[in-house]
């Protein structure tokens, strides 16, 4: 998380794999995220608070590509 002038930055995860993709929930509560952990396995879907509080929550455990977020639709 930053601020639009640069300032302000804050880390919501930690993990030592990529987090990428993220996508805002409609209701700016949420940000949905893939995790790539670096095992060559595809990444799961997580989302974490935006505020930064709480843990990250794994949506899903498959071993098939989760596709992209868009809350309320999957897109391939």
């Amino acid at each position: 998380m930053v601020n639009a002038d640069g300032t302000g930055v804050t880390r919501l995860t930690t993990h030592p794999g990529r987090d990428v993709s993220p996508s805002w929930s409609p209701d700016g509560k949420w940000i949905a995220y893939h995790r790539d952990d670096g095992t060559g396995t595809s990444p799961d879907l997580y989302i974490i608070a935006a505020d930064g509080s709480g843990a990250p929550i794994r949506v899903t455990a498959d071993p098939a590509f989760d596709g992209f977020v868009d809350w309320g639709r999957r897109i391939r």
